[in-house]
């Protein structure tokens, strides 16, 4: 499992999630399919027109229904087929589900990614208790590594606590897990809780390194997706296009409609196929099931469409200022961005764009609050905070004072020149940040054979030290650490700065 980094507005990123032979962009949305073809509203093949290409399941209601199969197979599935253990089903219909059981079962039907049996903690459940089924869930994830060969998904438990998830995350990244999967939190959803979902999620992206993957189990309403992508996760998977059709609900992203509601429109407020297809009035005249299925295909598509847009702003550098837009239309929305932006501050100041395309109109709360305003632009902040903006995204360090010299800014920490759009650090602060690749020798051109090590969190267009133990040289780096680590011996690494 690797995954790339391909573009970034705040926390928000976008990227290639590669599994296999399958590439798959991210952020994501997971569709939720049922285990029997023939009871899937939404045929698979429709579901791969719309571009997906990873779906999920649940291992413990396929084990019921289809046994023993090539699950992929039996699906007509090409793609990423993730299972779910069957953890939420425990904790809604009250069952037991082995956990050795569930993990063979899951590595006999071949599915990509597997998901170990966790213990589901509820928001109502002490610390204590939260604490206590994060560390077994943790235990089940190294038992389930070393009972199958594919990727395990790393649940992550610890109820409504801040410092349990954080705790619980760092300890699944020290043993090398690299899709973390926050658990827990359909509840949260359920209520519109997204506060304290905001409470839940920070501590997890806030640690992972760069190169590890975030999902959250159980998304439900595409309501939700802005402010999950708006925080920092990459995967999120929904049954919400089945739950909702079967109660006769039309999703959107501002909100739901009834099925009576629809009969007195004009027109549908979508233009996707299944709603293209017909008028409100034809609507009216279709059987029950009919209704059900065009029902789920609307949902899904604007689900789908919501995911697909959401990715294209990251890649604009337009995200962050629509998500605070689009916080306004929710006033749950709108109390979980104002949480984020002022008790999880640092974490966004750490995130945000050094220079931002498109930086937040004044005069909104929420567009104040954000650090996405670049101090730079403002002409309001002092030179120690445009450098610091800075330093904290691409090398995790503060400096205490800065003056500013023409182009050049003096801190305490060594001296860097601005050349814009860019900062280019010195030498001595990409020494001392340990921002140093080490080579065999020397060239304008650096290939991967010609080098020694790199730091792990290389990025693309990243200034970096490059050093043949004689001789140091500032170079652009052109891949991220996770495309060095798969690229071939020929292909080029770095270019020195001339």
């Amino acid at each position: 499992m690797i995954w790339e980094a391909e573009a970034k507005d705040g926390a928000a990123r976008a990227g290639k999630l590669r599994i296999g032979g399958v590439s798959v962009e991210t952020p994501t949305l997971l569709v939720v399919v049922d285990p029997n073809p023939k009871k899937q509203l939404v045929p698979l093949e429709e579901i791969k027109r719309m571009g997906i290409k990873i779906i999920m399941t649940s291992s413990f209601i396929a084990k019921r229904k289809v046994g023993k199969v090539n699950l992929k197979e039996y699906l007509g599935w090409d793609g990423i087929l993730y299972t779910d253990s069957g953890t939420y089903q425990a904790y809604s219909r009250g069952v037991r589900v082995d956990p050795i059981e569930s993990v063979k079962y899951q590595e006999e039907v071949g599915v990509d990614i597997v998901t170990p049996v966790d213990l589901f903690s509820l928001p109502q459940d002490s610390k204590e208790v939260a604490a206590e089924k994060a560390l077994k869930s943790l235990e089940r994830w190294k038992n389930a590594r070393e009972l199958v060969k594919r990727p395990v998904s790393a649940p992550i438990q610890g109820g409504i606590y801040p410092d349990v998830r954080g705790m619980i995350t760092n300890l699944y990244i020290r043993e090398g897990a690299e899709l973390l999967a926050i658990g827990g939190i359909v509840p949260l959803m359920t209520n519109y809780e997204f506060s304290k979902l905001v409470d839940v999620i920070v501590p997890v992206v806030s640690a992972r390194p760069p190169e590890r993957v975030v999902h959250a189990f159980g998304a439900g309403h595409p309501l939700s997706f802005p402010l999950l992508v708006f925080l920092g996760v990459d995967l999120f998977d929904s049954a919400m296009y089945v739950l909702a059709a079967r109660d006769k609900r039309y999703l959107t992203p501002f909100g739901t409609f009834r099925l009576e509601e629809l009969y007195s429109m004009r027109d549908f407020p979508c233009d996707c196929p299944a709603c293209s297809s017909l008028t409100p009035r034809e609507l009216q005249d279709l059987s029950e099931a009919e209704k059900i299925r065009f029902l789920a295909r609307h949902n899904l598509y604007a689900a789908v469409n919501m995911v697909k847009e959401m990715r294209e702003k990251i890649f604009y550098g337009t995200f962050h200022k629509w998500a605070l837009a689009f916080f306004h239309t929710h006033p749950k929305l709108y109390e979980a961005a104002l949480r984020g932006l002022t008790e999880w501050r640092g974490y966004f100041e750490r995130e945000r764009n050094f220079l931002p395309k498109s930086p937040p109109p004044k005069g909104c709360y929420l567009c104040d609050l954000s650090p996405e305003k670049d101090p730079g632009i403002e002409g309001k902040a002092k030179a120690s905070d445009f450098i610091n903006s800075y330093l904290r995204r691409g090398y995790n360090l503060e400096v205490r004072r800065a003056k500013v010299h023409g182009l050049f800014f003096e801190t305490d920490m060594g001296s860097v020149k601005l050349e814009r759009p860019l900062l280019r650090p010195s030498k001595e602060f990409l020494a001392s940040s340990k921002k140093v690749v080490k080579v065999k020798r020397l060239y304008n051109i650096i290939k991967k054979k010609d080098v020694v090590s790199v730091p792990k969190f290389m990025r693309p267009n990243q200034p970096l030290l490059v050093t043949d133990g004689v001789e140091r040289r500032i170079a652009k780096s052109l891949v991220s650490w996770a495309e060095f680590s798969i690229a071939g011996e020929e292909a080029v690494i770095l270019l020195l700065e001339q």
